[in-house]
Parts: C-alpha cells; structure tokens; sequence
C-alpha cells in the first residue's frame, strides 16, 4: 500500500516521531538510513539538554517528541494556530 493510500488516522499511525509509528516502521522494513540519524540527533539533544523553549517541540530521552511545545503559529491574512 502506497503512503498516499492511506488514511489520515493511518498515516498518523506511521509517524517515526512516535513509539508506535517507530515500531511498526520497523516491522514493515521501512526504516531509512536517515532516520536512524534522525532519531540519534534528537537523542543527542536531549542528553545534551538542547530543548530549547523556542522549539516547536521537545525531544524526550528515546529520540521521541512527546507533545508540540509552540504555542502558536500565524499565517497570512491574520489568521493564527494556536497549540
């Protein structure tokens, strides 16, 4: 099944960011060189305590984001995101 198949709830289901989505990744053999890398420098920021309040997320010690951090996010034609 194509990435484009899927549906939203399925396509949520695969985010590397996440334990499950890491997992399931791993299973289907979908795991990229990069992401490895990916994961170790989020790692990496984390030990090394680079989680800076001005990031849209943070990174948690396993290389996962745990929840979004931004507070908010403007677009043009004043309309604004707010997390």
């Amino acid at each position: 099944m194509k990435d484009d198949d899927l549906t939203p709830y399925e396509r949520a289901g695969r985010n590397l960011g996440e334990p499950a989505g890491w997992q399931l990744a791993e299973a289907e053999g979908r795991l990229e060189t990069q992401d490895v890398l990916d994961r170790l420098a989020s790692m990496a920021l984390y030990e090394f305590g680079e989680n800076r309040d001005d990031w849209p997320t943070a990174f948690d010690e396993e290389g996962f984001f745990p929840a979004l951090a931004a507070e908010g996010k403007s677009f043009d034609g004043g309309i604004s995101f707010h997390v």
